[in-house]
């Protein structure tokens, strides 16, 4: 497993596409993309540390789930784990 830990700078939201809505025929619904970059801090802090070993990590989620893009807030840090799916 490899460890990040990054933190929102932007927030943004569009239309996308759900193929379950109006009986099945598909319809549009809010769509939020979630950006996020690598956590900088001070010397010696966790978040430099994670800056020194992740370097330049940049990750942008796109979701039409409230449940999921209601999670995150602008300027908020979070843990991103990459696990092998074998």
């Amino acid at each position: 497993m490899v460890r990040a830990k990054v933190e929102v700078f932007q927030i943004s939201e569009t239309r996308g596409w759900d193929s379950k809505l109006n009986e099945g025929k598909g319809g549009y619904c809010p769509r939020k993309t979630i950006e996020a970059n690598i956590v900088n801090g001070p010397p010696g802090s966790e978040d430099n540390m994670f800056e020194y070993l992740s370097g330049g990590t940049s990750i942008k989620l796109s979701t039409i789930n409230p449940d999921a893009f209601n999670q995150f807030k602008i300027g908020g840090k979070y843990y991103v784990d990459f696990t092998p799916a074998e």
